[in-house]
């Protein structure tokens, strides 16, 4: 005859489920209960010793979901979120870096807005420019077989 155990089947199915005797205390939870109990932060942390309070399969299934392998020790699996948590940080934008793009980018605009009227008042005063010259045709030099004089002087005269 079996030992109780403190859980009793329910069903017998490839999954077994188990409730719990009146006044028993059971042995072990169930990887569903721990999982909810694991804050998300746990894995955004830096600090190996949080981490190891997680299972195995949540690291496995927290390297799944950042598409990283999920092969190895448990400790291996920690070190690798640590180092994609590095990573990350690194590559996240600080507050002040954020205000130094802001800063950069109105000066920046500010610029973009002073070239933008020195261009038209360019653009102004080189039409002004342009309107004051007298169009003179012009004599194709390299076809000539008289002096550039000459012809100067044959059209005037």
């Amino acid at each position: 005859m079996a030992q109780p155990t403190g859980c009793e089947s329910t069903e017998l199915h490839a999954e077994e489920e188990t409730t719990p005797r009146e006044g028993a205390t059971p042995r072990h939870t169930s990887s569903r209960d721990s999982e909810t109990t694991i804050d998300e932060s746990v894995f955004t942390t830096l600090d190996h010793s949080t981490m190891a309070n997680a299972t195995k399969k949540q690291l496995v299934d927290e390297l799944r979901a950042r598409g990283l392998r999920c092969s190895g020790r448990k400790d291996e699996l920690i070190a690798r979120i640590i180092r994609d948590n590095i990573t990350h940080q690194a590559l996240e934008p600080t507050d002040s870096s954020t205000k130094d793009q802001a800063a950069y980018d109105d000066d920046r605009q500010a610029h973009l807005e002073t070239l933008s009227a020195d261009n038209a008042r360019l653009c102004a005063e080189l039409s002004s420019l342009r309107a004051q010259l007298t169009v003179r045709p012009r004599v194709n030099v390299r076809h000539c077989t008289k002096p550039i004089r000459t012809l100067h002087c044959q059209r005037n005269g």
